[in-house]
């Protein structure tokens, strides 16, 4: 068999572990098993995985629906105080229950806002006649392939064409 065909076969490795019926793809996997060591070893390997997995906790599906019942009953509100019965509906409900959080989000708000406003940058009154500007100021190292400014120099045309092509598409 090709190995296209030993791809195929063992993504179907699992199925052949499971509870599957016989028939003709099941005959067709044996088959190839029968013929391939490596797909056999493939094999071996995924019953060697599943031997080693861990085994549930002993009740542990009588756990897990007992807690969901639990949840559920107290979602339901079969278990709430009576104080909370009795004031769990309206908008006064509602506006209580957001209250606290609006503020504090409001406070972040303010002290974020205060915070910016007096560590913000100094103001220039006035800018400078004119602005000197050094060959060290534009390139402030001499790694000129930080801007990239070297390598398109040394491209073609044809080359830096390509290129804005391929920024545009």
């Amino acid at each position: 068999m090709t190995e296209i065909d030993c791809a195929t076969i063992r993504d179907r490795l699992p199925d052949l572990l499971g509870e599957v019926p016989e028939g003709e793809e099941t005959a067709a996997l044996r088959g190839h098993l029968s013929e391939c060591p490596s797909c056999r070893h493939e094999l071996d390997l995924i019953r060697r995985l599943r031997a080693a997995r861990p085994t549930a906790a002993p009740h542990l599906e009588a756990r897990v629906r007992r807690a969901l019942a639990d949840e559920a009953r107290r979602r339901s509100g079969a278990e709430r105080p009576a104080r909370e019965r009795g004031s769990g509906h309206g908008w006064w409900a509602r506006w209580r229950r957001w209250s606290l959080p609006a503020a504090a989000a409001a406070a972040l708000v303010v002290a974020v806002g205060l915070l910016f406003q007096r560590s913000g940058p100094e103001r220039v009154t006035e800018a400078p006649e004119e602005w000197e500007t050094t060959a060290g100021a534009l390139w402030p190292s001499d790694d000129g392939a930080l801007a990239g400014a070297p390598l398109l120099d040394d491209l073609s045309e044809d080359d830096l064409l390509t290129i804005l092509e391929e920024m545009d598409g």
